[in-house]
């Protein structure tokens, strides 16, 4: 299988070079238009523009971390880590979870940290306080507060002795070039804002810093909480509790989601819904992966999780996937009502 995707995984320096340069460009031209506006409703617009261009700068740095965006090593990691900077990800923290536990044990639960769902008896040994968490961020309003709090703090910027038991020195660098990164930003915003006002009132500089900075952070968690969330969430999909059940079958082909946009916003993120293709290769760079996901699909027909978004279908989703029954593999409301049942392939095991 993956001999037949090796076509896909050539690298272009060129071609990633020029994503680099335009989405940068982006980026800076969208932090000055947001510190130089001051209506309201164009900052607002501006926000959720510079929300989606953090999301793109992150899929580079994402392709750059599996090795899969430039043709060299060192190139990749230098590039993975300042693409990384404006979501404030730290890069080797990011990818020690994300390519070396959530890509070799997708959709397995202890291993797969990554929304991994509660079964009926660990929701109720909950506290109230835990419970009334799981039911907002298994709500439609609730993805972007989970990627927040339960990935971005708890996993990236201050990981418990459980997932931090990689740490190494790489890992320190990492979380200080971001809060680095966060305090330079910060004080361009105010140089900026007092070189087109010729003021340092103190009201407009928060005006900045909250419009430019920490607004455009806020919905880019709303992002890539929804992202994830649609990546391997969805009533065709399984979950595993033990490791003699789950297979590579069934956590990189069945498990993954294709999730298929509008054909301009695939294209605005930069193809991340070709969720397939990306696991059962991750050498497959995103310039790449629309073809290599249309060749998985013709492979595997039906095996794939396949489906075009809509509210409608998006909603139903997140109302049926709320608690997992890992015995008779089947998705649950949190009253413990059976909302879907999934077939679990037999080349599990």
């Amino acid at each position: 299988m993956r001999r037949d995707l090796q076509v896909y995984c050539q690298k272009s320096n060129g071609l990633a070079i020029c994503y680099v340069i335009f989405d940068s460009i982006l980026y800076l031209s969208l932090l000055v238009a947001l510190i130089a506006v001051h209506s309201i409703a164009i900052r607002f617009v501006l926000s959720l523009a510079q929300a989606i261009v953090i999301a793109r700068l992150f899929v580079l740095g994402h392709d750059a971390c599996h090795g899969s965006f430039f043709a060299g090593r060192a190139f990749n990691q230098l590039v993975g880590r300042i693409m990384f900077l404006p979501s404030l990800t730290p890069y080797s923290r990011w990818e020690v979870g994300h390519n070396t536990v959530h890509h070799s044990f997708t959709n397995l639960k202890c291993r797969d940290f990554v929304w991994t769902p509660l079964s009926l008896e660990e929701y109720r040994q909950l506290s109230v306080r835990g419970r009334c968490l799981q039911r907002i961020y298994r709500s439609p309003i609730g993805h972007g507060l989970y990627y927040l709090v339960s990935q971005w703090w708890f996993k990236l910027i201050a990981p418990s002795r459980q997932h931090d038991s990689l740490h190494r020195r790489v890992q320190t660098f990492d979380c200080i070039l971001v809060f680095s990164f966060l305090i330079m930003q910060t004080l361009a915003i105010g140089g900026i804002n007092y070189a087109l006002t010729n003021h340092g009132r103190f009201s407009t500089l928060c005006s900045a810093v909250a419009w430019a900075e920490i607004v455009p952070f806020i919905l880019w968690n709303v992002l890539m909480g929804f992202v994830i969330y649609n990546h391997h969430t969805h009533p065709r999909v399984a979950w595993f509790a033990r490791r003699e059940e789950w297979s590579f079958y069934e956590g990189q082909i069945r498990s993954p989601v294709h999730l298929e946009l509008p054909f301009w916003f695939n294209n605005i993120l930069h193809h991340i819904m070709e969720h397939t293709a990306h696991h059962i290769d991750i050498n497959i760079p995103l310039y790449r992966l629309k073809a290599a996901q249309d060749r998985v699909e013709a492979l595997f027909g039906k095996e794939i999780v396949k489906e075009r978004w809509t509210w409608t279908g998006h909603l139903d989703h997140v109302r049926r996937c709320k608690l997992y029954d890992y015995e008779r593999h089947r998705w649950l409301d949190f009253d413990g009502n059976e909302t879907a049942r999934v077939s679990v392939s037999r080349k599990s095991g």
